[in-house]
C-alpha cells in the first residue's frame, strides 16, 4: 500500500468512522472527554502504524478496538492515581483482626504493593505459601508482583502454577495471555 493509498484510508477513517468510534466508547464508558482522547489517540496509533502495516481490512473495527483499550488504560490510571490505598489497607488491618484468613491477608497484601511498592507485597505474599500453595489466586498474585519486579522467568513459572490451578476456561484464557506478554 503506498503512502498515497494510507493516507487516505487514514482520511477516509477519520470522516466515516470519527462519530461512530466516540459514540461508541461514550456509550459504554459514559465519559465524552474520556472517549475523544481515546478516539484521537487511535488515530494517532493509526498514523504512525498504518504506513507500515498497511491499513486494516475494517478501519472502523480497528480503531474502536484501540481506542476502547486506550480509554479502558486511562480510567485505570485514574482510578490507581485516586485511590487511597493507605486508607485501604487500613481497612483491610481491621478486617484481618476480624478475619484472619489467608484470602484477607493476600488482598491486604495486594492493597500494600499498590501503597508500598511490589517487594512489599510479594514478601508479604510468600509468607502465605503454606496456606495458599493450592489457590491459583495466590500463585497468579505472585506471577505479576515478579512481572512488575522484573523478575521474567520467575514470574512465568508462577503463571503456570496459576494456569495448571485454574477452574475455569476464562481465568485460564486470561493468565496464558498474561504469561505470553512476558519477555
Amino acid at each position: 500500500m503506498s503512502e498515497t493509498d494510507v493516507r487516505a484510508a487514514i482520511t477516509r477513517a477519520h470522516h466515516e468512522e470519527w462519530a461512530r468510534v466516540v459514540a461508541s466508547l461514550t456509550r459504554r464508558f459514559g465519559d465524552l472527554d474520556i472517549a475523544e482522547e481515546a478516539a484521537a489517540e487511535a488515530f494517532a496509533t493509526a498514523v504512525g502504524r498504518w504506513p507500515a502495516d498497511g491499513a486494516p481490512p475494517n478501519p472502523g473495527a480497528w480503531l474502536t478496538t484501540t481506542a476502547n483499550r486506550l480509554a479502558i488504560d486511562r480510567i485505570r490510571l485514574i482510578f490507581v492515581r485516586d485511590t487511597d490505598w493507605s486508607q485501604i489497607v487500613a481497612l483491610y488491618d481491621q478486617l484481618v483482626r476480624l478475619d484472619s484468613s489467608p484470602i484477607v491477608a493476600l488482598n491486604r497484601a495486594i492493597a500494600a504493593g499498590e501503597l508500598d511498592g511490589p517487594e512489599v507485597a510479594l514478601a508479604a505474599v510468600d509468607r502465605l505459601e503454606d496456606r495458599l500453595a493450592g489457590y491459583h489466586a495466590y500463585h497468579a498474585t505472585r506471577a505479576d508482583l515478579l512481572r512488575r519486579l522484573g523478575r521474567s522467568q520467575q514470574s512465568r513459572a508462577a503463571y503456570d502454577k496459576a494456569i495448571e490451578l485454574a477452574g475455569n476456561t476464562a481465568e485460564t484464557a486470561y493468565l496464558i495471555r498474561r504469561r505470553d506478554q512476558l519477555r
